[in-house]
């Protein structure tokens, strides 16, 4: 289903604009895990709705270049997972 140039350029501001904002709280999460204070991480349940959402790049790249939570593979396995069912269901959908 074609929907024209206008829907391809919205589409494509979602995803960089959700790649950023999953970047900057992947870097959040990463300076309060290293920080002395007290404040509240982010769950693991919204990286992989982030992930999900379309955000998938902006996180693997931000565990990469931060080097956050890549000794559980377990929790990059369910990223990299919900980055490919979304590609899945775009490639679907368009």
């Amino acid at each position: 289903m074609y929907l024209g140039p206008i829907a391809g350029t919205l589409s494509l501001r979602y995803h960089i604009t959700l790649d950023i904002i999953a970047f900057l709280i992947s870097l959040y999460d990463k300076l309060i895990s290293k920080s002395s204070l007290r404040l509240s991480r982010i769950p693991e349940s919204t990286f992989y709705l982030l992930s999900f959402l379309g955000g998938g790049w902006g996180l693997l790249s931000s565990f990469i270049i931060f080097n956050h939570k890549v000794r559980k593979s377990k929790f990059l396995f369910k990223c990299f997972c919900g980055l490919l069912l979304r590609i899945l269901l775009y490639s679907i959908i368009s």
